[in-house]
């Protein structure tokens, strides 16, 4: 008896988290129109008369589009999914409704460091600027991808391409103006030069999102904080909590874990944050998410609670 109560309990609470998220995505698209059901993977008629849903490919910000078959049953295969955007527009219409300095920042850093980390062990690293290596090439790799990511406005209005076009220039402005770029630009090419005594400047190699990224951080992977019998099954819950979300979302599975004592043995929470964006890609800025930890709203203990039981249930 007490275990079909805490089954019946358990359904609950998915059934109110699964209103929950179909009232969020109904109020995006009030606002957003048909971006929202990209960035929440919605099939749909297109404007362009395709039917069919999109993907989101979290390691490499890809979008891809999954027709209906005559069957109406969908390909889920990444591999085999036609690329519609790439790059910064699907970071964009992924994280569509965050704050604009978030998506500019959260992207553009995620960018540096995987350059970063895919030559930080380069030979020759001590005497390079891997910043300045990287802002000397990506806002021209930049725009390569967003010429190929126009592909998705067949799909939208006029009114939702504008949008997207205008967050575009204004992201491009923001890589141009930002102070790792000017510094780069008064001190980083004689720096550079000087280092390597006349020979020529490297080239920098930014990674191909379309082509995979198969560079792992050399820090301590996130399953090795859980503490639970079942690591793996309790990530793979995680994984259905996390993937696609960002902030309290993400704070509230984070403080559930904490309550529960599955997870410990981190440094620090950004430490945390860390290897959490390495399993789980984006999860929103460090401030984004520690904004949440001592909020008192009982909103956030209600869906505290929520998650507190799902993960509960992991076994």
């Amino acid at each position: 008896m007490r275990e079909y109560l805490c089954e019946s309990l358990i359904k609950q609470d998915i059934e109110t988290w699964q209103k929950q998220r179909e009232a969020e995505i109904e109020d995006q698209f009030q606002r957003y129109g048909l971006i929202a059901y990209v960035k929440n993977e919605i099939s749909c008629t297109w404007t362009n008369g395709s039917d069919g849903m999109f993907r989101y490919s979290d390691n490499n910000y890809l979008y891809g589009f999954c027709k209906k078959t005559k069957e109406l049953q969908l390909l889920i295969t990444e591999t085999e999914l036609p690329v519609i955007a790439c790059g910064f527009v699907a970071y964009l219409i992924h994280n569509f409704g965050d704050s604009t300095e978030d998506i500019f920042s959260g992207y553009l850093n995620t960018q540096m460091y995987r350059y970063e980390t895919l030559h930080n062990s380069d030979p020759d690293v001590l005497s390079r600027s891997l910043r300045a290596e990287f802002f000397s090439a990506y806002e021209n790799y930049e725009k390569s991808l967003i010429t190929q990511s126009k592909k998705i406005f067949e799909f939208l209005t006029k009114k939702e391409t504008d949008l997207i076009n205008n967050y575009i220039d204004v992201y491009l402005k923001f890589i141009s103006n930002s102070y790792d770029y000017s510094i780069y630009l008064i001190n980083g090419y004689e720096s550079i030069k000087s280092n390597l005594d006349g020979k020529e400047k490297p080239q920098p190699e930014i990674t191909d999102p379309t082509k995979g990224n198969d560079n792992t951080s050399q820090s301590k992977k996130f399953i090795n904080y859980l503490h639970h019998a079942n690591r793996e099954a309790l990530l793979a819950k995680l994984h259905e909590l996390i993937d696609g979300n960002k902030g309290k979302s993400v704070s509230i599975v984070i403080i559930a874990l904490i309550e529960l004592n599955f997870i410990a043995g981190y440094d620090s929470r950004n430490n945390l944050y860390q290897t959490m964006r390495d399993e789980f890609g984006y999860i929103g800025a460090d401030s984004g998410l520690n904004k949440y930890f001592d909020d008192k709203d009982p909103k956030i203990k209600k869906e505290l609670d929520v998650i507190i039981n799902i993960l509960k249930a992991v076994n």
